[in-house]
């Protein structure tokens, strides 16, 4: 399967997830046999990992929506999910994901003070590519509750998946 086509079908899986929950993810996957069911779960996993990632980011997104100099919802939700998603459902594309974000920090870092909060939030990502617990931010950075749910949501998957 291309790498085109399985993003298109886990996007389609995490749709199924929101409007129907893991049950029926499961009673799809499993309907043709072919599935393992340890696979299903794996999934079932990565996408509870996302739908919290996504579900954090809208909240922290409309929290602090009214913030001067916040980063458009949609954005948020792109750069919170890929990364959950990077770091549970889709290893394979951690290092594409992580020259993506060094670049968007650069981008962000030349930006001036006005984008301190995201500089902060761009390197907490970073942090979590590798593994590490992400500087805690200023109390005043909008974007802070969203990376304790990221954080949150990937330990939940390795909890999960033994990883």
């Amino acid at each position: 399967m291309t790498d085109d086509r399985q993003q298109e079908v886990m996007q389609m899986l995490a749709q199924l997830y929101v409007q129907g929950g893991a049950t029926a993810v499961r009673e799809l996957l499993s309907s043709s046999g072919e599935v393992p069911d340890a696979v299903i779960e794996q999934l079932l996993t990565a996408l509870e990992a996302q739908a919290t990632a996504e579900a954090a980011a809208n909240a922290g997104a409309t929290l602090a929506g009214a913030l001067a100099g916040m980063l458009p919802t949609e954005t948020i939700n792109m750069l919170a999910s890929n990364t959950v998603a990077v770091k549970t459902g889709v290893p394979d594309k951690l290092e594409e994901w992580r020259a993506q974000l060094v670049a968007t920090h650069e981008d962000f870092s030349g930006r001036g003070a006005d984008y301190a909060n995201e500089v902060a939030f761009v390197a907490a990502l970073l942090a979590l590519l590798d593994d590490q617990t992400p500087a805690a931010m200023p109390p005043e950075n909008p974007y802070q509750q969203i990376v304790d749910s990221m954080v949150q949501a990937i330990q939940s998957f390795r909890d999960q998946t033994g990883t």
